[in-house]
């Protein structure tokens, strides 16, 4: 924690290193277990509608859905409620990565990114249950606003799509 700039807003920067974060029990959610991370920070901000913030980082591993994803990277911008920036994946399931701008600051989300799924095993993931070969590949670029139908608005193009079952 640096303190606070002379308008009184908070400044900080720093590491944290968490092992063991019930995440389950911190969002009170069933499917998420624990986290062990590393990230740096750096930003201001005191409440979430004035938070600008950089963060850089790995998480170890993180459950959910009672598989535990291993070997997670992220890097970006959040601005409020949006982020923008790069999130890498790099698990024996899912091997995937997020680049771009998930914004959720106005009354309309806004989307721009690029998903390249490299590979997602769906069934030792505990997505899907059908089959234990069921495999999916491709790529996946978004810019549009909206996440319904009401206040959807712009494209989204898949790419390559590879989805493999028998």
């Amino acid at each position: 924690l640096s303190g606070k700039n002379p308008d009184g807003e908070l400044l900080f920067s720093g590491d944290i290193l968490g092992t063991g974060i019930q995440l389950g029990s911190l969002f009170n959610s069933e499917e998420l277990g624990t986290v062990n991370l590393e990230m740096e920070l750096d930003g201001r901000g005191s409440t979430i509608d004035n938070l600008e913030m950089t963060v850089n980082g790995w998480i170890q591993d993180l459950e959910f859905k009672k598989y535990r994803y291993e070997k997670i990277i992220v890097g970006g911008q959040i601005i409020g409620r949006s982020f923008n920036g790069r999130l890498m994946v790099l698990d024996s399931s899912l091997t995937l990565s997020f680049n771009g701008l998930a914004d959720f600051n106005g009354a309309v989300p806004v989307f721009d990114f690029l998903i390249d799924i490299e590979n997602a095993r769906l069934y030792q993931l505990n997505l899907l249950d059908r089959s234990e070969d069921m495999e999916l590949k491709g790529q996946i670029i978004g810019d549009f606003k909206g996440i319904n139908t009401d206040s959807f608005y712009g494209v989204i193009s898949i790419d390559s799509l590879l989805y493999v079952e028998n």
